[in-house]
């Protein structure tokens, strides 16, 4: 009776110390391929961000390259003061600004709540 109430009390912490150590290294798996998947999310958000935003200051900086060149032309050319389509630029650069930013920001809450979608399955 008492040998083997002690038997099944040992049985039991043997199970559930192995139990332990097989939830602790799903764990740890669990762990290692959340890393892996945040690590991958940020590389694949990263770089096409990063084109845009690029290609975006090199579009801005045309645009005022541009604007300059006509300015310097205008004022070479003329007595008179340049003309609204001269200056008009500067608000198509805001514009261009404005879109990009806007772009940038629903880029970046689509591609976050699909990592969150997919974050919440793991």
């Amino acid at each position: 009776g008492r040998k083997q109430l002690e038997q099944g009390k040992l049985n039991a912490i043997t199970k559930a110390e192995a139990l332990q150590g097989q939830r602790a290294i799903e764990a740890e798996l669990h762990r290692h391929q959340q890393e892996v998947f945040v690590d991958m999310i940020c590389h694949e958000v990263r770089n096409p961000l990063n084109g845009i935003l690029n290609n975006a200051d090199l579009l801005v900086t045309n645009l005022l390259t541009r604007r300059s060149t006509l300015t310097t032309l205008h004022a070479t050319t003329t007595t008179q003061p340049p003309d609204d389509h001269a200056c008009s630029l500067t608000p198509a650069v805001k514009d261009i600004y404005h879109g990009i930013f806007h772009f940038f920001i629903f880029t970046f809450v689509h591609v976050l709540i699909s990592f969150l979608n997919v974050y919440s399955y793991m």
